[in-house]
């Protein structure tokens, strides 16, 4: 296996804009021109509905999650050269896929922020910590009606419960470069929070 190909493959599939997608399927519109432009879970939910805010979740979630969970298989053939190169080669295809969903091929590279491919992605690195993580985000949501907040929050969470239970360094570092790259790609949101005008979570009927 070309493992070079298989990361550029990985690439093209994190890529893959489902909330752009949704919007043209839903309701023939770009989705980038509505709501706040994002690309992502949150701006389907506000602006498509219920169904294919959800259906958008499941996808960018799933193109985290697969192209992992097989590299963690494909990978072990290179302990042979390094018993990290397998967690190195894993931890690579995961970054990949988040890095494909923020900046898309597809779409001018425009995207979504990372957080819903990024839960993908740890699910199958570390599945007790991200559902952990999980319960902090919906916390958060819970009690702020605020998606943003609750993302913060929650990627900052991970890599603390992933030193927690004495998950992979690499992993760890990879939580940690995936929290920074969050808080980033969040930044007019932080400003929306500090001039209290960022929007509380709201969804169209279906």
């Amino acid at each position: 296996m070309n493992y070079i190909l298989y990361i550029i493959t990985v690439y093209f599939i994190g890529a893959i804009p489902s909330a752009f997608i949704m919007g043209k399927l839903w309701k023939n519109i770009d989705i980038r021109q509505h709501g706040s432009g994002n690309v992502g879970f949150t701006n389907a939910l506000r602006v498509l509905g219920k169904v294919p805010g959800t259906i958008t979740l499941i996808a960018d979630i799933a193109k985290g999650f697969f192209p992992v969970f097989y590299a963690r298989r494909l990978g072990i053939e290179l302990e042979s050269i390094h018993s990290l190169m397998p967690q190195i080669f894993t931890a690579l295809a995961g970054m990949t896929a988040i890095i494909g969903h923020i900046y898309s091929v597809y779409i001018q590279f425009k995207g979504g922020k990372g957080i819903a491919t990024g839960c993908g992605v740890f699910l199958a690195l570390a599945p007790i910590e991200t559902l952990a993580a999980f319960g902090i985000w919906s916390l958060f949501l819970w009690f702020f009606k605020i998606v943003s907040i609750s993302s913060i929050v929650s990627v900052i969470s991970l890599p603390v419960f992933m030193v927690l239970f004495h998950n992979s360094p690499i992993y760890v570092i990879m939580a940690v470069v995936m929290a920074i790259v969050t808080i980033i790609k969040h930044r007019s949101n932080i400003n929306r929070l500090l001039n209290r005008t960022e929007p509380k979570i709201t969804a169209r009927k279906p």
